[in-house]
């Protein structure tokens, strides 16, 4: 059975376990959301933080206007530092985008980042069905670009692993 040695040795050696990573998520300026907004250079505080919709994971970022395309070769080249070279990018590389949703985990729900008014989601596969995140999106016309939970996991307070 997998995980059974390391259940033995928990239980033998009274070892409590204590997950607390969603908190340390939304953590104000240093969780997920914050550090790899700085990751991806997106400047300053954000502009709005979702409440209600996973409170304090969906993030919107307003940055000058550019084309999809031009947006999803940054977040490439950014994400390539850390082994993702290729994000998965839904949309019209030619529609111009400025509000930038940005979460990560299970939270990046583009209904949210929607009704904080984003023009682009920017997501990761924690999460995010392909039929409901991604395809409903594209029918809608708003862009999703998709990364792996790791890469956006691996930019905590700005800093990187080199373990990849």
């Amino acid at each position: 059975m997998p995980g059974y040695e390391k259940l033995q040795f928990i239980e033998n050696h009274d070892i409590a376990i204590m997950r607390l990573h969603d908190r340390w998520d939304i953590w104000p300026e240093y969780g997920i959301p914050w550090s790899w907004a700085r990751f991806l250079e997106l400047a300053g505080p954000p502009v709005a933080i979702h409440q209600t919709i996973y409170p304090g994971t969906l993030h919107r970022y307003d940055v000058e206007p550019r084309s999809l395309g031009e947006f999803a070769r940054h977040v490439a080249s950014k994400t390539s530092t850390l082994g993702e070279p290729h994000p998965v990018v839904v949309g019209d590389l030619d529609q111009q985008v400025s509000k930038v949703g940005v979460g990560t985990g299970c939270g990046c729900q583009v209904e949210g980042f929607r009704e904080l008014g984003c023009d682009v989601s920017l997501i990761c596969d924690d999460g995010s069905s392909y039929w409901q995140q991604i395809q409903r999106w594209e029918d809608e016309g708003h862009p999703v670009i998709r990364v792996n939970h790791g890469t956006c996991e691996e930019t905590w307070h700005g800093r990187t692993s080199t373990i990849h």
